[in-house]
């Protein structure tokens, strides 16, 4: 039987590969980032995702935790928003 992060990662998965389109480009616009604790990073993008050589660019913002782990860092937390105005 699988476990409950095992489904969760299989219906993520699922939903990226099932989207219509095939290319994104991204414009980043701005990077910030502050310590937290244990020696991670919180992360704040913005940005531009143009989607299969659309002229309207799609605004968005992410935000995302780097936690330290031995030389190297994971991913812990991400957030993602398309900004529609």
């Amino acid at each position: 039987m699988a476990s409950p992060e095992d489904v969760a990662k299989a219906a993520v998965i699922g939903k990226l590969t099932s989207l219509p389109f095939q290319q994104v480009r991204h414009h980043i616009s701005s990077v910030d980032a502050q310590p937290s604790l244990s020696n991670g990073l919180i992360v704040f993008v913005t940005g531009q995702l143009l989607v299969d050589g659309e002229a309207n660019p799609l605004k968005f913002s992410q935000v995302f935790h780097l936690a330290a782990t031995g030389g190297s860092f994971i991913i812990t937390n991400d957030i993602f928003r398309l900004n529609y105005a």
